[in-house]
């Protein structure tokens, strides 16, 4: 019996001591572990995070247009950068006429697009001198139409004068062929009733 007690002592005493080895082992090689798996994830191809892709904000939408000033602000805030570029005054036309000071009027990437944070933005804006010229443009263009509609109209009407002088010329001249032959034959009928009135009645 002794030796039974003796012998799971024995026993007891090598599964702590397996336990404790085990356990000294395993913090052992923690710091290995952790390397090998820094090693494995350097390895395998890397994730791109979606955060460092931002979708470019609509910087000139017609029913909410911005002034430079704002849209640079808006594209610092998503992580983009701003370059403005001020629309030419040999750009001018009408499609700026109605655009304020300063106004963005364009931008490269488009809105929408998705681009890498730190991509810069082109802001196209308009300066009120652009404004102003694409004013005179438009008034311009709009005299030049009414002048155009005016001599549209005027030689229509006179076509229509002269269309009407033809057709009363042609109505004249047969009215009075009318009556020329009116004239004609009533003296030819004169004429034959005399020579029946001239001739002897037969018997």
């Amino acid at each position: 019996m002794a030796s039974s007690k003796s012998s799971n002592k024995s026993s007891g005493g090598n599964i702590v001591g397996l336990i404790t080895t085990v356990a000294g082992a395993a913090v052992a090689l923690a710091p290995v572990a952790d390397k090998i798996t820094d090693e494995v994830k350097n390895r395998l191809p890397q994730k791109i995070d979606k955060k460092e892709f931002v979708s470019i904000p609509a910087l000139c939408d017609k029913s909410f247009p911005l002034k430079l000033e704002q849209a640079v602000e808006i594209l610092t805030d998503v992580g983009l950068k701003a370059i403005p570029s001020e629309v030419l005054i040999s750009e001018a036309g009408i499609r700026y006429k109605n655009c304020f000071d300063t106004q963005v009027v364009d931008s490269k990437p488009k809105s929408k697009q998705k681009v890498a944070a730190g991509t810069p933005v082109l802001l196209r804006y308009v300066t009120q001198e652009v404004i102003s010229e694409s004013q005179r443009i438009f008034s311009e263009a709009e005299a030049h139409k009414a002048e155009v509609k005016r001599e549209k109209v005027t030689k229509r009407d006179e076509q229509r004068e002269r269309v009407k002088e033809f057709t009363t010329g042609v109505a004249d001249r047969a009215k009075a062929g009318i009556t020329s032959i009116g004239k004609i034959i009533p003296t030819r009928t004169t004429k034959q009733k005399e020579q029946e009135n001239d001739e002897p009645a037969s018997e």
